[in-house]
């Protein structure tokens, strides 16, 4: 690389550090307390420079915008590289979501705190300290692109009019999700949990639901559309 455009690459670095910054708090809010924020920084940081080697203006898409969304893929990417989900905390996700389903095809209701407890066999507070290491999982997921279907996490497919976000911060938002897809008709619930939270291909959510992968699609898509209007009702 030429002198001259190296120096250039450095000060738009320099520019945006306060943006990698940002967006690895936002991410780091939501991981466990062994994670540092330096690290996530550092991989944001490599994401900016890939943003700026990349950047075509003339797609007429800002900077930020575009560097937002390579820096937090790069973090994101770096979280699953470093496999940082510890194994306790996913068979809590599993079991959970395990009972969750087999209380709802049971009695056709969201279960409740206390119906989860009482089916795990455990006190409710120690049922809501599983629940909370159980959402960290999910949390992240909603911020994540599915590769090779959809490039748009579903925090932001839902947020994208911006009238949500303006209403509530970004770890909040996050909760009110990972809720509201749970109070979705069963089918979209699942649809919705399988290719975003579990990230499994539209064709394999369709086989999972006994229906075609253009269904399923449909139903991610009416579950999306149901979300965006429950957050807006809430925000």
């Amino acid at each position: 690389m030429p002198q001259d455009s190296s120096v250039r690459r450095n000060a738009q670095v320099l520019r945006h550090h306060s943006l990698v910054v940002k967006v690895a708090r936002a991410i780091h809010a939501r991981l466990p307390h062994s994670v540092e924020l330096d690290d996530l920084v550092g991989v944001g940081i490599v994401g900016l420079i890939e943003a700026i080697a990349r950047y075509n203006p003339s797609r007429g898409v800002p900077f930020e915008t575009y560097a937002r969304h390579r820096v937090r893929g790069a973090i994101l990417d770096g979280l699953r590289a470093a496999d940082w989900v510890p194994h306790s905390v996913r068979r809590k996700a599993q079991a959970i979501e395990r009972t969750r389903k087999e209380l709802r095809d049971s009695g056709g209701d969201l279960p409740t705190e206390h119906d989860m407890a009482k089916r795990l066999g455990i006190e409710v507070e120690s049922f809501r300290s599983l629940a909370r290491d159980a959402e960290i999982r999910q949390l992240l997921s909603l911020d994540a692109p599915i590769a090779n279907d959809n490039a748009t996490p579903l925090v932001e497919q839902v947020a994208s009019d911006g009238d949500v976000e303006g209403g509530v911060g970004e770890t909040q938002l996050r909760r009110m999700l990972v809720h509201a897809i749970r109070a979705l008709p069963e089918r979209e619930c699942t649809a919705i949990t399988l290719y975003y939270i579990n990230e499994i291909p539209l064709k394999d959510v369709g086989r999972s639901l006994g229906v075609t992968e253009s269904r399923a699609c449909q139903l991610c898509s009416q579950g999306i559309k149901r979300l965006k209007r429950r957050l807006a009702r809430v925000a």
